[in-house]
């Protein structure tokens, strides 16, 4: 059983893997304030609560784009467990070729999705990960990692329009009754949802069109989503996507292997 971390912008989640299977997680809010001893404490009630001794976890690894609170983590998870957690980069080995202008910018969490997808999908592949930014990630036929798109995510967006503007409240994510508004919590609430999807939808049909998939005797690329928001947005989107929640975590898991098994 491993345990695996995934420290994004807005939260961190803790996944503890058996196999190829998540048997338990735990989610708490992103603060770089928090101390070492603050996430040991997490780390101990995940486990506590299924009954997992801290002798059963035979390895970690963590996945960050928040450089404060990696470091904090390792040293959590290196106290606990005793052993070293593999810390996912453009290095790491996953089987992709990064083929961008600087491969060591790719975010963990993309290397991860694209790992997973590739697993679990196969090439070629559109990754739609939305949490605090909006990232699209495109895996060609031959399982390069060619590029992607980085929007700003739905709760940024929202958050930015009512800070910014006099009159306009905060707003639930829920589905307006009609695409057009007949009220100004409606109105906000159908340029979130559906200016996000036909967004969503925009990019892809761009994508699609820029890669030739599924022209030409080329594949036609499968799209998948995952980050907490997709399953608000994605039910909305005209573009056949698939909704895996768990795909950075299981990537954190093939990675985790793979490293292992490479050393």
């Amino acid at each position: 059983m491993i345990l695996a971390v995934d420290i994004g912008n807005s939260t961190v989640v803790m996944g503890l893997i058996n196999n190829s299977e998540l048997i338990a997680s735990r989610k708490t809010v992103t603060d770089i304030s928090e101390l070492e001893v603050n996430y040991k404490e997490e780390i101990k009630t995940l486990l506590k609560s299924h009954s997992i001794s801290e002798s059963k976890i035979e390895g970690a690894i963590i996945s960050s784009v928040v450089p404060l609170l990696t470091d904090i983590l390792k040293e959590a998870v290196s106290d606990i467990f005793k052993l070293e957690p593999i810390t996912v980069n453009s290095e790491s080995i996953t089987g992709i070729e990064i083929i961008t202008d600087n491969p060591s910018q790719l975010g963990s969490d993309r290397i991860a999705d694209a790992t997973a997808g590739i697993n679990e999908y196969g090439a070629p592949l559109v990754i739609i990960d939305m949490g605090t930014a909006t990232t699209i990630s495109v895996v060609d036929e031959k399982e390069n990692y060619i590029g992607g798109v980085i929007l700003p995510g739905i709760r940024v967006s929202v958050d930015s329009l009512v800070s910014r503007t006099a009159q306009l409240p905060r707003i639930s994510l829920d589905t307006p009754k009609s695409v057009m508004g007949k009220n100004t919590i409606d109105c906000m609430k159908s340029g979130v949802i559906y200016g996000n999807a036909s967004c969503i939808d925009g990019m892809l049909d761009r994508i699609i069109e820029a890669n030739g998939f599924g022209v030409n005797g080329k594949p036609e690329a499968k799209v998948i989503a995952t980050g907490g928001l997709a399953k608000v947005i994605v039910p909305h989107c005209k573009h056949n996507i698939h909704i895996d929640a768990e795909l950075l975590l299981k990537g954190l898991r093939i990675i985790y292997d793979k490293n292992v098994e490479g050393n």
